[in-house]
């Protein structure tokens, strides 16, 4: 499994439920718990993800006031986006790309 797909889902399993346990991810996703803390470190960068220690509220959180479905880039923010792509790094393209999947017009 590709971890820019993995990541996609716990976004999108995180703008569903607001807050999951790192275990419960680990175990969907059949990867280590490690593996699941480094994306969200990674996604965090982008979204409004943070996590929390403790029983019962521990784990990782989508911040309640992130609504992906309210905002939207317009056309030339799209296009600038796009025409930016090819110099960027590898990780600053994947920040793009996901930029552009979550918040590009459809």
């Amino acid at each position: 499994m590709q971890a820019a797909w993995r990541r996609r889902m716990i976004l999108e399993l995180l703008c569903v439920r607001r807050h999951m346990k790192v275990g419960e991810l680990a175990k969907r996703f059949d990867v280590t718990s490690r593996t699941i803390y480094n994306d969200i470190e990674k996604l965090s960068l982008a979204y409004p993800i943070y996590t929390t220690s403790g029983r019962g509220s521990g784990g990782v959180h989508l911040m309640d006031e992130y609504n992906p479905a309210q905002h939207r880039l317009t056309a030339k923010q799209t296009d600038l986006l796009e025409r930016m792509m090819p110099t960027l790094s590898a990780e600053d393209q994947y920040v793009a790309e996901s930029i552009l999947q979550d918040f590009a017009p459809v």
